[in-house]
């Protein structure tokens, strides 16, 4: 992952959608991307986003769906930001992911939170689920989740 930091430098702070929005076009028009999504439930505030996407996973699961998650930060791994199901989502899994959405005609120009939001979208999107529990980032209302369509 330090390697494709390296190869991907992030752009400077720049809060906005235009970014995530452009490439989530591109990745809709090529891959259907969004259409392949499960229901989400986005959760945003100051505090307790991350309870609040426990308590809903727990209770989710607890009753036999299938739950995927996008929070951050992560401690120690990336991998900790993309829950499938039961468990995080594989390195080479991201990896790929993020190269895809590095591809597209915005995606040198993308920030780093902004790369990992996408790449979670499109693992999301390739992975069957009943549901996505989404968390916004330090963003608010320019957060890259919210260019996400509501579902």
């Amino acid at each position: 992952m330090a390697e494709f930091e390296r190869a991907h430098p992030p752009e400077r702070i720049d809060l906005g959608l235009h970014r995530v929005a452009a490439a989530l076009e591109e990745l809709n028009a090529h891959h259907s991307l969004e259409a392949r999504l499960p229901p989400i439930v986005h959760v945003a505030g100051t505090n307790g986003k991350g309870s609040s996407i426990a308590l809903l996973n727990a209770v989710l699961t607890a009753h036999g769906r299938c739950v995927q998650t996008f929070t951050s930060p992560h401690l120690c791994s990336y991998r900790e930001r993309f829950w499938l199901g039961d468990q995080h989502a594989a390195e080479a899994e991201i990896i790929e992911a993020m190269h895809v959405i590095a591809q597209t005609e915005i995606g040198p120009k993308l920030t780093m939170f902004e790369l990992l939001t996408l790449a979670g979208l499109w693992l999301f999107a390739h992975h069957p689920a009943d549901f996505l529990l989404l968390e916004t980032g330090l963003g608010g209302r320019l957060d890259s989740t919210n260019a996400i369509a509501r579902k």
